[in-house]
């Protein structure tokens, strides 16, 4: 997200810059917007933790 927007970002180029197979991020993501919720909701409930 550095170069691009994240709407422009392609599953693959994510996939390939993780260094995983498509299947394994369709096994965890339904799309590429999932891991920004996914995220979100990590840092939330550390923060909730604190």
């Amino acid at each position: 997200m550095e170069t691009k927007n994240f709407s422009e970002i392609s599953i693959s180029e994510l996939v390939k810059k993780a260094g995983i197979a498509r299947s394994t991020f369709h096994r965890n993501y339904e799309c590429k917007e999932d891991i920004i919720r996914f995220s979100i909701r990590r840092t939330l409930n550390e923060f909730s933790m604190q």
